[in-house]
């Protein structure tokens, strides 16, 4: 049996003037071979087969604070163990 996983983001780019904190909550889908909703927990995958899988990463700011312009950039690791 296999698993489909995504880790916790470890690094991150975001504009020098973006200075409040950011929550990154990364989350997959899969069609194919194995039909996944969008979750951000392990998954079991019963057979092998060809899926393909979407990674998507939410970025959230608490209160009033907001995103400053410019280019975000994450690392996202996702796993089939």
């Amino acid at each position: 049996m296999f698993s489909l996983s995504v880790d916790p983001v470890t690094s991150t780019t975001v504009p020098a003037s973006d200075v409040t904190a950011i929550t990154w909550t990364p989350t997959f889908a899969s069609t194919g071979a194995h039909t996944i909703a969008e979750t951000g927990t392990t998954t079991a995958l019963a057979a092998p087969g060809t899926s393909t899988v979407a990674v998507n990463l939410d970025g959230t700011k608490g209160g009033s604070n907001r995103f400053s312009a410019g280019n975000y950039q994450a690392t996202v690791t996702l796993r089939c163990e």
